[in-house]
C-alpha cells in the first residue's frame, strides 16, 4: 500500500558501522538481554517452588525468548518483534546455534524417543504460556 500511495521514498540502506562500534553494541544487547533472561528464569524457578505453574510457564517462556533474542541481536543488531517460539529457535538455527537440537520440530524417522519428549516439550511450554496470558 505504501508503495502504490507513491507518498514515501524508500528508506535508505543501512550504514555499515566500524567493527569497534559493532561489538560493543553486540557486547551491550548481550548483556542487558542475557540480564532480563536469567531474571525471568528465576522468577520461574521461584514461582515452580510455591506452586504457582502458570506463572512459571509465562516467566520460562519469557526467559527463553530472551535467551534467544540477545543471540540474534549481537549476531544481527536487529530485534525482530517476533514471539512464536517455534520461530525464534527457526531463525536462531541460522547462526549455528544448536537450538533445534533442544527442541526438534518434527520426529524424523529413526529419532530417538528423548527427541520426541523435548518436542512435546516446547508444545507445552507454548500452551501454557497461552494459557497464562
Amino acid at each position: 500500500m505504501l508503495h502504490d500511495a507513491k507518498r514515501y521514498k524508500p528508506v535508505r540502506p543501512p550504514k555499515e558501522l566500524p567493527p569497534e562500534v559493532m561489538l560493543r553494541h553486540a557486547q551491550e544487547y548481550f548483556q542487558e538481554w542475557m540480564e532480563s533472561a536469567d531474571h525471568f528464569m528465576r522468577g520461574a524457578e521461584f514461582q515452580l517452588s510455591g506452586g504457582g505453574l502458570k506463572i512459571a510457564a509465562f516467566d520460562l517462556h519469557q526467559s527463553a525468548e530472551r535467551h534467544i533474542t540477545s543471540l540474534l541481536l549481537v549476531h544481527t543488531g536487529y530485534r525482530a518483534k517476533e514471539y512464536d517460539m517455534e520461530k525464534l529457535i527457526q531463525q536462531a538455527v541460522g547462526f549455528g546455534h544448536p537450538f533445534a537440537g533442544y527442541f526438534p520440530q518434527r520426529r524424523q524417522t529413526g529419532a530417538q524417543p528423548s527427541m520426541v519428549r523435548q518436542s512435546r516439550t516446547l508444545r507445552s511450554v507454548q500452551l501454557q504460556f497461552l494459557g497464562s496470558r
